[in-house]
């Protein structure tokens, strides 16, 4: 279960969403890849480290 913007997701419902997605949204509104992390990277002020969750270049 993942808990996000105080709402609780499953796994299977995004798996279950991007089909749904790809034939209602253009394609660039789609997400290409989907992540499950046990934890977000935060600050010591809570904030979301975002740099932290891309990949390397």
């Amino acid at each position: 279960m993942i808990v996000s913007g105080g709402e609780n997701v499953f796994p299977a419902q995004v798996e279950d969403l991007l089909p749904d997605l790809r034939e209602r949204r253009a394609r660039f509104c789609v997400p290409r890849d989907v992540f499950f992390l046990p934890a977000l990277p935060r600050t010591t002020t809570g904030e979301v480290l975002t740099r932290r969750l891309r990949p390397p270049a």
